[in-house]
């Protein structure tokens, strides 16, 4: 499974991102398993501002799983989701500081912080592909 996304279309509306907090009940704050990034290049008048659509790309071989220390962290088999495990989860500072996208997001800077990140909508595979099982 894999997330299809049109990056052409982007206009940096962030209407994922807030859906995306919406679904999975993330309070308001800097707590975002969806960023966008948006800046401009060129200069007047050739000017282009471009997007970026962030989310976990639920790697093939994720290096947070590999983060030496990291604990808790797992690819699920089904659909190829990077989860993470919360009854486990230990160190996950040092996961979030493999993953070169920043998927990994803490609640705040304490250490303490719970992390998460995004769940690839594994409740919604699960009840939307079931529909289609033979």
């Amino acid at each position: 499974m894999a997330f299809f996304f049109d990056q052409s279309r982007c206009v940096a509306c962030r209407g994922c991102s807030v859906a995306c907090k919406s679904w999975n009940m993330i309070s308001p704050g800097p707590e975002k398993w969806i960023r966008i990034y948006k800046w401009e290049e060129g200069s007047f008048p050739n000017v282009r501002i471009n997007t970026l659509f962030a989310p976990c790309y639920h790697c093939e071989n994720p290096p947070c799983i590999d983060a030496s220390s990291a604990q808790g962290i797992y690819k699920e088999e089904k659909y190829g989701a990077v989860l993470i495990d919360p009854t486990k989860a230990t160190k996950l500072r040092d996961a979030a500081a493999a993953c070169p996208y920043g998927a990994i997001v803490f609640e705040s800077d304490a250490s303490d912080a719970k992390a998460s990140m995004c769940t690839m909508c594994i409740d919604r595979l699960n009840r939307d592909c079931s529909r289609y099982a033979p």
